[in-house]
C-alpha cells in the first residue's frame, strides 16, 4: 500500500491542533469550575478548607494535568515532520525527458486498402457466379 505523506502532513497538522484546542477548552472548563466551586465553598460558611473537599482536588490536579499536556504539546521537543517525498515523480519526469522516443507504433487492428477490398468483392462474386450456375 501506498503511503501518501502528503494527507499523513495534513491530519498531524489538523489533529495536532484540533488537540490542542480540545484541552485548551478542557483546562477553561476546569479553571471556571475549580473558581465557581471554592466561591460555593466559601459562600456556604462551613469552615471547612478547599483542600478538604475531595472532588475539588481531583478537578484541580486534573487542570494540572491538561496543562502540563498542552505545555508538552507546545515544547520546543522534536516534533513529527513527515516530508514529502518526490523523488520518484522527479526520477520519472527526468527519465522522461532523457529519453529518446522512437516512432510511434500503431496498435490499431490493420485494415484492408482499396485495391485488397476490391480484390475479395471479386473473388466472393465469381464464388456466388459458381454456385448460382452449379444449382441450374
Amino acid at each position: 500500500m501506498d503511503f501518501n505523506s502528503q494527507i499523513s502532513n495534513w491530519l498531524v497538522a489538523v489533529l495536532g491542533g484540533l488537540a490542542s484546542w480540545v484541552v485548551i477548552a478542557a483546562c477553561a472548563l476546569l479553571a471556571i469550575n475549580v473558581f465557581f466551586r471554592v466561591r460555593l465553598l466559601h459562600a456556604r460558611g462551613d469552615g471547612m478548607h478547599w483542600l478538604l473537599d475531595r472532588s475539588l482536588v481531583i478537578r484541580f490536579l486534573c487542570l494540572l494535568f491538561f496543562i502540563w499536556v498542552l505545555i508538552g504539546f507546545n515544547s520546543n521537543a522534536p516534533k513529527l515532520t513527515l516530508a514529502p517525498d518526490y523523488s520518484a515523480e522527479q526520477q520519472a519526469i527526468k527519465n522522461a525527458l532523457s529519453e529518446k522516443t522512437g516512432g510511434v507504433r500503431d496498435l490499431s487492428p490493420r485494415r484492408e486498402t482499396a485495391a485488397e477490398t476490391s480484390e475479395r468483392l471479386q473473388s466472393l462474386r465469381e464464388a456466388q457466379k459458381e454456385e448460382t450456375v452449379g444449382e441450374e
